[in-house]
């Protein structure tokens, strides 16, 4: 049987991929060169030989640039919580694509050489480190709702809300049960962390917040926080100098270990059980 062959990408394709990719090169390239506070947007579309509309075209925001180069430097728990073997329990799904990851040095881990640069640039512009910030609260959110989704047998799938506050996460959506609840979670902290709500919007967040969902905002703050600590712990030897494979066993003992601890405190729900 002969497969069909998917088309070939035009040369207009082509060539816009080639100028968005050039343009980003040299962006980062500065970057790193002089710090992103310190380059303008006519510097980059000096630098990658194009017009500053057609930077602008490319990357709306100066921060888009390096967001988008980086785009590794977090993972879709999310996507792995979703696409677990069958039988595998979500804690145990978590701690393989870790360890897969150290294994083959992924970016988002810091146990990557050559890292370091790229990141002490990054932090030292607050613009960055709140964009880099924004992407770790999404995916907290969109694990917090794929754990809502997943919850273990410490939770039977068709047991009420113990607080009686409302539908659980599997409920026919209504309402604020229509939007989806990364959406939901990443608004609730948004308005924890960065600002007010209108009462109409306080109303509608506060009946959204089951039990069920006030757990999954927590059992993924705790794991997202856990990564983001074992990868900052890797970073730092990178700092000091020392190579991602004098340090790779230091770094599966403290993987090993943290998840110890989450198997602990949420084996329950997401674990052994």
């Amino acid at each position: 049987m002969i497969g069909i062959m998917a088309p070939e990408k035009g040369l207009r394709e082509r060539k816009k991929e080639q100028t968005r990719a050039a343009i980003a090169h040299a962006a980062v390239g500065l970057f790193l060169e002089r710090g992103y506070d310190h380059v303008s947007i006519a510097d980059i579309a000096a630098a990658a030989g194009v017009a500053k509309m057609t930077v602008t075209n490319y990357f709306p925001a100066k921060e888009d640039l390096v967001i988008s180069v980086g785009a590794a430097v977090v993972p879709d728990l999310a996507g792995v919580v979703r696409g677990r073997a069958p039988g595998e329990t979500v804690l145990a799904a978590l701690l393989r694509f870790v360890r897969a990851e150290l294994d083959r040095r992924a970016e988002w881990t810091a146990l990557h050489d050559g890292v370091t640069q790229f990141t002490r640039m990054s932090m030292a512009s607050a613009t960055l480190s709140e964009a880099f910030a924004r992407r770790w609260d999404g995916l907290q959110a969109d694990l917090a709702q794929a754990l809502a989704e997943n919850s273990g047998p410490g939770l039977p799938a068709d047991a009420p809300a113990a607080d009686g506050a409302g539908p659980r996460p599997d409920a026919p959506a209504t309402g604020a049960d229509a939007i989806p609840g990364g959406e939901m979670t990443l608004r609730i902290m948004k308005l924890l962390y960065h600002g007010e709500a209108s009462e109409t919007e306080l109303a509608e967040l506060s009946g959204w917040m089951t039990l069920d969902r006030v757990r999954a905002q927590i059992a993924a703050a705790q794991i997202t926080g856990t990564l983001r600590t074992l990868t900052g712990a890797n970073l730092i030897r990178q700092a000091a100098g020392l190579s991602a494979d004098a340090t790779a066993a230091r770094s599966h003992a403290e993987t090993t270990a943290a998840f110890e601890m989450l198997e602990a405190g949420l084996g329950r729900l997401y674990g052994s059980g």
